[in-house]
């Protein structure tokens, strides 16, 4: 009995053995050749495509993992296309409405993978699943969901391409493997991104800090650019002043003086000496920049940084403009806004309004709770 179950084991470590080093055969399917070839410079002619494209009518076999199919009863082209039709749904900025199938792809791409680890085409479509995942979970704003598959999507990409991890982080600019560089870069960025409106900034500065070396690997020059200033902005909220201004310094510099992003680092290199100094000529060219502003959520940004600052300084009537003009440009600044604001009408006598901005805090806070 013995014999037998010791000749089952090795019998067993043996086809998990020849079973992680298969490689197989991943191609994209040949139906949606087109949308795919028209996704990046026209998302929304690809939009169209996928629109009119009858999956159910089609079959494929580039994929013939029976038991995944048993499992999902669907096969690998229906997967695919739910992958790519929220690629196009997300690049023409809409809600993404095939959700549950995008999870359902998901599972089946990461079957898939585990049959074949080394199939670098397959890994990359199983961390664009992934990536698509978190888009639509931050669309529902369930953001722990959303960067858990950001987070897998990466592993994914980085064990699949350690010399695209090596390249970065040596600083070599290159074009070789131009779309899987340019993806991991995506992904930390929209992981970066989530992490700092989360209030995270501690954690969104060093996943900015590797959105930039695979921007700079492939020598995206307007990537790099956001990537920093958002770097920049984590390091304000970390109270790291000298670091951030050293990075709005520089951009500065390389940026169009009329231009609105100029307008926008203007803004925050105001903020940031008004928290060096707290002095009235400082606060006064935030107000002036904020007025001249065009971007109207740049401007919101900048009107919620004016509420804080008369809120800290008790100047309230100031502080009650600025909330209400900028209370509504994400969660957190209604969330913010909505307290401050109570606590301002409290002091006030004026119990409507305070009642009204506390049932607001509330129900975001009880919300952020359950979550």
């Amino acid at each position: 009995m013995k014999r037998i179950f010791a000749i089952l084991t090795i019998a067993m470590a043996l086809a998990l053995a020849a079973c992680s080093d298969k490689v197989g055969e991943w191609r994209p399917a040949p139906e949606l050749q087109n949308a795919r070839e028209l996704m990046p410079e026209h998302p929304d002619s690809a939009l169209k495509i996928l629109i009119c494209f009858d999956v159910d009518d089609k079959a494929s076999t580039d994929l013939e993992d029976k038991a995944s199919l048993a499992a999902t009863g669907c096969d690998g082209l229906q997967h695919e296309y739910q992958i790519l039709l929220a690629e196009a749904l997300y690049k023409n900025y809409y809600q993404q409405t095939n959700s549950a199938a995008v999870v359902t792809a998901t599972a089946y791409y990461d079957s898939i993978l585990r049959i074949y680890p080394k199939n670098r085409g397959l890994a990359f479509e199983t961390a664009r699943a992934h990536y698509y995942k978190a888009v639509g979970e931050t669309e529902k704003d369930d953001i722990v969901a959303a960067c858990k598959d950001y987070l897998m999507a990466a592993d994914i990409m980085e064990t699949a391409f350690p010399e695209i991890v090596k390249a970065a982080e040596k600083g070599i600019v290159t074009d070789e493997n131009y779309a899987e560089t340019r993806f991991m870069g995506l992904i930390y960025n929209n992981l970066g991104v989530n992490l700092f409106n989360e209030q995270l900034p501690n954690l969104s500065a060093k996943i900015f800090k590797r959105t930039t070396i695979y921007f700079k690997s492939i020598d995206d020059k307007s990537s790099v650019k956001a990537s920093i200033t958002n770097l920049a902005k984590s390091y304000m909220l970390c109270n790291r002043y000298d670091d951030a201004m050293l990075i709005f310094d520089e951009l500065l510099r390389n940026t169009e003086s009329q231009s609105a992003t100029a307008s926008a680092i203007s803004g925050d290199m105001a903020i940031l000496n008004y928290n060096r100094s707290k002095s009235d000529e400082s606060l006064y060219k935030i107000k002036i920049i904020t007025n001249d502003i065009e971007s109207a959520d740049e401007k919101k940004r900048l009107e919620f940084a004016l509420a804080e600052i008369y809120y800290d300084r008790q100047e309230l009537d100031s502080a009650e403009t600025y909330y209400t003009r900028s209370i509504d440009r994400n969660k957190y600044t209604m969330m913010r806004a909505s307290e401050c604001l109570g606590n301002i009408y409290k002091s006030l006598n004026d119990n409507e309004k305070s009642t009204y901005y506390d049932s607001i805090y509330k129900s975001i806070a009880s919300t952020e709770i359950e979550r």
